[in-house]
């Protein structure tokens, strides 16, 4: 027996046996590297599931900030206007207007010679709810300094209308996407739209969210162009709180859990164990595709044009029906051979009938026996 890294009869180096202590280390070595793997598995599926989750809570978000019936909200006091104060709520498509004309006199008479009274009344047609555009187009004709402001706020929506409708849509597909390289099959390309798609969800929900929200102007504009249209009486006061309703609120969020979808996916999410096979295989397969196209193309032009015009009248491909019974495709990324050998099959090794030999006689034909035929019996 030769010794521990002694060279062999064929020049190659004896291996070195392990001791068991080495060996007990290499397979706790092994044990430790397998559970990592699967950790990482778990944790790339746990990834894959935030995403999800994160991507279609998004789309629904953005939806509901579309429809919501708060995003500008402004509480006003001052004379004319009642014990309830004004209050404007709008949304991206309406705005409604709250004014309570009811005071403190208590007397029916004093009402009705109150001059906050008739200020009150006078702002009363503005009270109630309306499009913005209709809105818009009122304060024009009423002629005050509240035209333009109104307009801006129209026009400002569609912003937010366009591209948070485009971030919904687009957090839609990439859920879609994911979902199937996760289920259905682990390709590379199909991994890549869904995360550009989650992408074009943030960058369209982020940027519309922050031009909305430097462009549009302050609804509280509109009632201060209106102490002109009563005079010095009409002394209309902003009440100091916080000019945005919920919806703004919401989109905030909505902002920061697409952020945080993006964080994910460049943290946490990895490819899927079976995408290298899966692209390697697609990539067999469509080799293999444009190989027998090339064929078909090939073969379609060496036939008479007489022949492809009444191929294509029929309804055939004349290069697929110009192909040689020996080159199928099996539909598992290669080409099979059917000969003539009654089994779908070429002879193997370039014969007829044998491995590189003579073809061989048909049972039932005429066989030579020293060259000349079998006598005849009977």
């Amino acid at each position: 027996m030769q010794a521990p890294g002694q060279m062999d009869g064929y020049g190659f180096a004896q291996p070195q046996e392990l001791s068991y202590e080495e060996q007990v280390e290499l397979a706790k070595k092994e044990q430790r590297r397998a559970k990592r793997k699967l950790r990482e598995v778990d944790d790339n599926r746990n990834a894959f599931r935030w995403i999800l989750a994160l991507g279609f809570i998004n789309a629904i978000l953005w939806v509901v900030c579309l429809f919501g019936n708060s995003w500008h909200r402004k509480k006003f006091f001052g004379f004319g206007i009642g014990k309830g104060g004004l209050n404007i709520h709008s949304s991206l498509m309406n705005i409604e207007i709250n004014l309570n004309c009811d005071t403190n006199l208590g007397y029916a008479w004093l009402k009705k010679i109150s001059p906050e009274q008739a200020v009150c009344k006078m702002l009363s047609p503005m009270s109630g709810v309306a499009t913005l555009k209709d809105f818009a187009s009122t304060m024009c004709i009423v002629g005050s300094n509240a035209c333009p402001v109104a307009n801006n706020i129209f026009y400002s929506s569609f912003i937010i209308i366009v591209t948070f409708a485009l971030a919904a849509l687009f957090d839609l597909l990439g859920c879609v996407f994911l979902y199937y390289y996760w289920y259905s099959q682990q390709l590379g390309v199909t991994k890549d739209w869904a995360r550009w798609f989650f992408i074009f969800a943030s960058l369209s929900g982020i940027s519309g969210f922050i031009a909305y929200s430097v462009l549009t102007p302050d609804i509280g504009a509109i009632p201060m162009a209106w102490n002109a249209m009563v005079g010095e009486l009409g002394a209309i006061s902003e009440s100091h709180q916080f000019p945005f309703g919920w919806c703004w609120m919401l989109s905030v969020f909505s902002t920061l859990l697409s952020a945080a979808l993006l964080l994910v996916w460049m943290h946490f999410f990895k490819r899927h164990v079976a995408e290298r096979a899966v692209n390697k295989d697609e990539k067999a397969r469509k080799k293999a595709i444009n190989a027998i196209t090339a064929d078909e193309l090939m073969l379609a032009a060496e036939l008479d044009p007489n022949q492809q015009a009444s191929m294509l009248q029929q309804g055939m491909n004349p290069g697929y029906e110009a192909l040689p019974n020996q080159q199928q495709y099996d539909g598992m990324g290669g080409l099979q051979q059917f000969g003539n050998d009654g089994y779908g099959c070429q002879a193997p090794y370039g014969g007829d009938g044998g491995y590189g030999g003579p073809p061989q006689q048909q049972y039932g034909g005429p066989q030579q026996y020293g060259g000349q035929p079998p006598p005849m019996y009977g």
